[in-house]
């Protein structure tokens, strides 16, 4: 009923969105109904139908309700993972999904989520970005609620689309990083100065939304056309805080993906691998640094994170709510685990 309340990771159409995955993945012998997988695409189109009808509503045209926990951009995460599944899925049900995941909607929710950005810097005024949003009157910065997480997704849509609104994306981008203070971190919201370093708030989720320019702006510069000095800013960015990600990861939230070592592995990790695609690539940019280094503090963060249930009884390392939980406990750490192994 809400647009900003239609994201993969906190409202029905995540459940609704991996219902019809797991559909197309069993067709051979079907677990699920294609008649429960068809409601379930329902719920997608409906919710990419309502973000469009609110835009059409000049009194609910804001700069909220985009973010990528609840709002559009998890929206669009959604559309991204059934446009991927459906792409090697010759069936009836696939062909269905790919009318939902086409590059119309997906353009229609892009712009939706563009047109919020610009009034956000509008309102923002003088020394704005090209694009601002809010989340509950705040402008957060970071993956969870904010810039960070928004700008992530918008990476990873079809190139065409992306190089109609690369010149915001990257004018974006280039504000964050002027923003980075000398330790490496970003302040939680604009304007604002703070210490937390998490996926959710702070460098972890700003470095990995980073990564995915790298890699994206390496093998696809035609859509991405970043200078050797926009390189070498993005490279210097992602150094620092990485940097200060490893020095500070072994976070006392927990080990989940949110708030905990889980996402500070994860950061490190897509480090590495933006710097091991950048360094093969042959990107029109100064050399970066070996991704060995980042990948080895990868490897030490999550060692150290296989004492947490004694350190979560010394008292060193606070119980989550949800201690077996993906974003905020064990079900995290056991990913990036996996990940690394």
């Amino acid at each position: 009923k809400d647009a900003s309340r239609a994201s993969f990771l906190e409202t029905p159409i995540g459940l609704a969105t991996l219902m019809v995955e797991r559909t197309m993945d069993s067709e051979a012998s079907p677990d699920f109904s294609e008649a429960l997988a068809s409601a379930c695409l329902d719920t997608v189109r409906d919710a990419v139908s309502l973000a469009i009808q609110e835009d059409e509503q000049h009194s609910l045209l804001d700069d909220d309700g985009c973010e990528v926990l609840y709002g559009r951009a998890g929206t669009l995460y959604a559309l991204l993972r059934l446009r991927t599944a459906s792409s090697t899925c010759s069936s009836r049900l696939g062909g269905e999904v790919s009318k939902v995941a086409s590059d119309s909607s997906i353009a229609a929710l892009v712009g939706s989520i563009i047109i919020r950005g610009k009034i956000g810097a509008k309102a923002y005024g003088t020394g704005s970005p090209p694009l601002m949003w809010r989340w509950h009157r705040k402008r957060y910065l970071g993956a969870a609620h904010g810039v960070a997480g928004i700008l992530h997704m918008l990476l990873m849509i079809p190139g065409r689309i992306l190089q109609k609104h690369s010149e915001d994306i990257l004018g974006t981008i280039d504000w964050l990083i002027r923003i980075q203070d000398t330790t490496g971190n970003w302040p939680t919201k604009a304007p604002d100065v703070d210490e937390i370093i998490r996926w959710c708030h702070g460098a972890t989720g700003i470095v990995l939304m980073l990564c995915t320019l790298v890699h994206r702006a390496t093998y696809a510069p035609q859509i991405l056309s970043l200078s050797h000095a926009q390189f070498a800013s993005i490279l210097s960015g992602i150094s620092k805080g990485a940097s200060l990600i490893y020095r500070h990861g072994l976070l006392r939230k927990g080990v989940g993906l949110c708030h905990g070592v889980a996402g500070s592995v994860y950061a490190l990790i897509a480090v590495a691998c933006a710097v091991e695609h950048y360094n093969l690539g042959g990107a029109e940019g100064p050399p970066a640094h070996s991704p060995v280094e980042y990948l080895a503090r990868a490897v030490h963060l999550a060692h150290l994170a296989t004492r947490y249930v004694e350190l979560t009884a010394e008292g060193r390392m606070a119980a989550p709510d949800r201690p077996w939980s993906l974003y905020e406990g064990s079900a995290g750490i056991c990913c990036a685990w996996g990940s690394l192994l």
